[in-house]
């Protein structure tokens, strides 16, 4: 039985999408059972367990290892990984070898948000959004993103490397494992704060 943390919104993965909060909301509602899968196979032998429960929650991005003092919200499932299905992935599961994944999804709502004040209505999302998203030095240096407001959720697989770095298990994510890591944690959250004594 793992959770996986199979995305994080208000966060710019490597195509360039920043999902926003409450994104898999509707689809989730119609369908709360995503396939559980590896490396996006859409095929009856790729299936490795069964969702018990698909759910979207607010958190921080501390939460998920990253650094950054932003709120964000994530997709995550509790999942019955299931040996009889496929004992290869059973194992690096059970031996915490797994830590990234994916989602297969169908985009409903997206639009361009770029830093580009002659396109009123992408400048606009550009500025909105902009001071939400945890990676928000990338997109100022790309100066453009994709907006997903709204997507319906095909399915969930366990990856290499998701487009979404974000993406492992509860039981083994990337959060704090030293003293020295939470020590540079609290040093971020000190010098991005404006109240300097709290």
């Amino acid at each position: 039985y793992r959770t996986i943390i199979a995305n994080t919104y208000n966060y710019m993965d490597s195509h360039d999408d920043v999902h926003l909060s409450n994104v898999f909301k509707k689809s989730l509602q119609e369908n709360a059972d995503p396939f559980l899968l590896h490396d996006h196979k859409f095929e009856v032998t790729a299936k490795i367990g069964k969702s018990l429960k698909a759910y979207e929650q607010e958190g921080r991005f501390l939460y998920y290892g990253y650094n950054s003092p932003l709120d964000t919200m994530a997709l995550l499932i509790d999942a019955e990984i299931s040996k009889a299905k496929n004992e290869s992935v059973f194992d690096e599961y059970k031996n915490h070898e797994i830590n990234q994944h994916s989602v297969g999804m169908y985009y409903v709502k997206i639009d361009l948000a770029i830093d580009n004040q002659d396109d009123k209505e992408a400048y606009a999302l550009y500025r909105k959004y902009l001071p939400q998203i945890g990676n928000a030095d990338k997109v100022e240096q790309q100066g453009y993103f994709f907006a997903v407001q709204e997507a319906k959720l095909k399915e969930v697989s366990a990856v290499l490397q998701g487009s979404n770095d974000l993406t492992g298990i509860f039981d083994n994510n990337k959060g704090v494992k030293s003293i020295d890591e939470l020590t540079k944690m609290f040093d971020y959250l000190g010098k991005n704060i404006e109240n300097k004594e709290i």
